[in-house]
């Protein structure tokens, strides 16, 4: 019996196969590892933009953010108006804008302190640069500004400048009845007067409605002061009740002072 000699091509081709599996295995597991990293990453990605919607729609997004979205809080319920007898206003919100800014965010404190005094050139330059390089992520600039205020401020194009709606209270008939009303903090909050007294009632959003009647109350202070000057008083008060119902129909005190 003669025993025959592998074919030498034959073993050739079968090593050449062989390799031809690893290389192909190895490339799909090259390829197999590459998508998994690829899909690890995508999924990342997704779950800190999740986290960041989550975080600014339902937490509001930094301690600070959220402060500001708080002061934005007044806008949605505003506080109520004060009214005389015969509905004339005595005190109302308006809205306005008030500038913050976030130093973290600000590259140059001492060039934007010397734009923002060229706005506000009543600010203390000390103290604005201290707020714009301080650790805090949200600082007062200036509150209660006027819309032309507000659109140079835009112009300058400050990084870390921002604005936030509030409102202002305001007090259409001045200092005539300024000791009945009273007056607000710049928070909103009363601190004197029907302001303080009625805080709650304002803050819901309730109007208020006094007894006064303001053409009354401008008659009665006229008549005082005419008086004080005609002989020389230091000062002078003034009343006027309804006597069917005993309301304060107009109240003067201390005119001239």
């Amino acid at each position: 019996m003669i025993a025959r000699r592998p074919d030498a091509s034959a073993q050739q081709r079968s090593v050449a196969a062989k390799r031809l599996v690893g290389v192909s295995q190895r490339a799909l597991e090259t390829a197999r590892n590459r998508l998994l990293a690829c899909g690890v990453i995508f999924v990342l990605a997704f779950l800190v933009m999740a986290g960041r919607l989550v975080d600014l729609t339902l937490l509001g997004g930094s301690p600070e953010r959220r402060a500001a979205a708080a002061i934005n809080g007044v806008e949605a319920a505003p506080r109520a108006d004060i009214v005389d007898r015969n509905g004339v206003l005595l005190a109302t919100s308006l809205p306005t804008a008030s500038v913050y800014a976030d130093p973290k965010e600000i590259i140059d404190p001492d060039g934007a302190v010397s734009d923002l005094l060229r706005v506000f050139p009543d600010l203390d330059r000390s103290v604005i640069h201290t707020r714009l390089t301080s650790a805090s992520r949200f600082v007062w600039v200036r509150r209660g500004i006027t819309p032309e205020q507000k659109q140079r401020v835009n112009a300058l194009g400050i990084p870390g400048i921002n604005f936030v709606d509030e409102r202002r209270r305001v007090y259409p008939q001045g200092r005539a009845v300024a000791h009945v009303v009273g007056f607000t903090d710049i928070d909103g909050h009363g601190i004197a007067g029907v302001e303080e007294n009625y805080d709650r009632t304002l803050t819901a959003g309730h109007d208020l409605r006094l007894g006064l009647d303001i053409r009354v109350q401008h008659i009665l202070r006229r008549e005082l002061l005419e008086a004080q000057r005609e002989f020389d008083a230091l000062g002078a008060a003034g009343l006027v009740l309804d006597v069917a119902t005993g309301d304060v129909i107009g109240l003067v005190l201390a005119a001239g002072f």
